[in-house]
């Protein structure tokens, strides 16, 4: 029988992986320090990326490596003592806000995302994203 064997199957992929590497760390199978960690997030971005690249890309090894790269992100949050889908959860909620701000200012310029680049849009992108910025640091305490 696998320490594994006992986990709960009806987690998210993203609980799922932290059940794992937490029953997996319970045991001495982890790293010590972030160092080691941030290098594996690092070796499976370059993994992706370079599969991504290929001249003829094998979808299936994309999402191999793309899993391997999550995996390694999950475990980033963990020892960040992070809950990784808290993050992405914030992560949503926070581009969404920002989208909307997006379509908003493309409106008051008379524009709509169809009719607008993409360089437009990131430009307005950037400028929110700005606005976010300098409200954070000038906000009354």
């Amino acid at each position: 029988m696998s320490i594994l064997d006992t986990l709960q199957e009806d987690l998210s992929p993203l609980m799922q992986a932290k059940k794992i590497q937490d029953r997996c760390a319970q045991f001495g199978f982890d790293w010590d320090t972030l160092g080691p960690v941030a290098e594996k997030v690092q070796e499976e971005l370059n993994e992706v990326i370079e599969e991504a690249l290929m001249i003829e890309i094998n979808q299936t090894r994309v999402e191999e490596e793309l899993g391997d790269l999550l995996f390694a992100v999950v475990n980033l949050a963990r020892h960040l003592d992070s809950c990784p889908e808290s993050a992405l959860a914030k992560a949503n909620l926070k581009f969404a806000a920002r989208f909307r701000k997006v379509e908003e200012k493309l409106l008051q310029n008379g524009k709509n995302l169809q009719e607008s680049t993409l360089d437009e849009m990131e430009a307005v992108w950037k400028d929110v994203k700005k606005e976010e910025t300098n409200e954070s640091h000038f906000k009354p305490t």
